[in-house]
């Protein structure tokens, strides 16, 4: 799919124009929200041009900091916010961070069992699942 530049003057030069695979492309804006949990108010907000909220996290968590005044902050997101440097500099700043690592692989979508779903046993250097054992097969 393609755009013409008709249909980018019509929403804005800043605006960004995403394809995915699975949905049919459109022009948009990503807002970022950062919210105080136990108040429930948003804290600071962000509307961006990027398609995705992996680079978004440290930009969004520093925000929070700054406008709550405080020298540490927690801050939980989504696993769409994963990146390591993204963690890397909210733990630069003071920040901790708590979010679940992707999962990336595409075994479950195909019916198998995903490296999450296995321990480690090093003194056996063997893999075991994780599950309870009634549940395993011989």
């Amino acid at each position: 799919m393609t755009v013409s530049n008709r249909e980018l003057a019509r929403a804005g030069s800043d605006v960004a124009y995403w394809l995915k695979a699975d949905l049919p492309g459109g022009a948009g804006y990503n807002v970022q929200v950062a919210v105080d949990t136990e108040h429930h108010l948003i804290v600071t907000h962000e509307v961006t041009n990027s398609g995705s909220d992996r680079a978004q996290l440290a930009n969004m968590a520093k925000q929070a900091k700054a406008v709550l005044e405080t020298k540490k902050l927690e801050s939980v997101a989504n696993r769409g916010y994963f990146s390591s440097l993204e963690i890397l500099a909210c733990h630069e700043a003071g920040i901790t961070v708590t979010l679940p690592k992707p999962q990336t692989s595409g075994a479950k979508s195909d019916g198998r069992f995903g490296k999450q779903d296995f321990v480690y046993l090093p003194d056996e250097d063997a893999y075991r699942p994780d599950y309870p054992p009634a549940l395993w097969s011989s």
